[in-house]
């Protein structure tokens, strides 16, 4: 948008009511139109981007295995997705590069919702964020719950 259109943008937004219409009516109305909605658009380009989530990073279980990263999935950068990392020795099983936690989102303060995905089954799940390096999970599956909690790594 160019200069010249911000100004006569600003002029008309400025000037009273009853000549605002008198200018729509006798200077082109279509390109006042145009220029407001044009203006619209380059303030919502401007709009400050989201801060990221305070989940966003890398976590290992404290008493257990597991390991993840939370970041912006793939598919629906809006949501968030934990990515499984290769598990500490000891575990049989091989999480590496899965998706293991699907369509996080806010629950409420340091609360998020979202989908624990264990081989072709998901579950609900939640996740609290104890403290800036502590969160911990919840899933259960009928009335029986597991929790794991998880130290930030970076």
């Amino acid at each position: 948008m160019t200069t010249t259109t911000l100004l006569a943008m600003t002029a008309w937004l400025c000037s009273p009511p009853g000549r605002r219409a008198a200018r729509l009516l006798t200077r082109g109305w279509p390109v006042t139109l145009l220029a407001m909605l044009l203006s619209g658009a380059a303030i919502a380009e401007a709009a400050p981007v989201a801060a990221p989530s305070p989940l966003a990073g890398t976590w290992t279980e404290i008493d257990g295995p597991g390991a993840a990263r939370i970041a912006p999935c793939a598919d629906t950068p809006n949501l968030l997705c934990a990515i499984g990392l290769d598990r500490r020795r000891g575990s049989r099983e091989r999480v590496e590069g899965a998706v293991v936690l699907s369509q996080i989102t806010p629950a409420g303060a340091n609360r998020w919702r979202g989908r624990y995905h264990d081989g072709g089954q998901r579950y609900g799940a939640t996740l609290r964020l104890l403290d800036a390096a502590t969160v911990e999970m919840k899933v259960c599956i009928l009335f029986v719950c597991q929790s794991a909690r998880y130290a930030r790594t970076s």
